[in-house]
């Protein structure tokens, strides 16, 4: 897991760069995240608050919804009202 040092001291560390998870954009670089909320289970089944889709995003197909929220095209286009 590389981790890269911060002004001001301590780390932010990633799994390494991931690319865009929208069909025939595999060669961009993902920039963000989608945070449509979703329910999510953990391995004990138990409901893991705050959960989001998390689909990989680059920054020409990441649908932006406020203020650092974005959404993956397929949750934007449905116009879902989030759970």
């Amino acid at each position: 897991m590389p981790c890269t040092p911060i002004p001001g001291g301590g780390f932010v560390c990633s799994r390494g760069t991931r690319r865009c998870s929208v069909p025939g954009c595999a060669a961009r670089m993902a920039a963000k995240l989608c945070d449509y909320p979703v329910k999510r289970a953990d391995r004990m089944g138990r409901v893991v608050a705050g959960a989001t889709c998390d689909a990989a995003l680059c920054a020409a197909h990441a649908v932006s919804v406020g203020p650092d929220r974005d959404y993956c095209p397929p949750h934007a286009r449905a116009g879902e009202v989030p759970r």
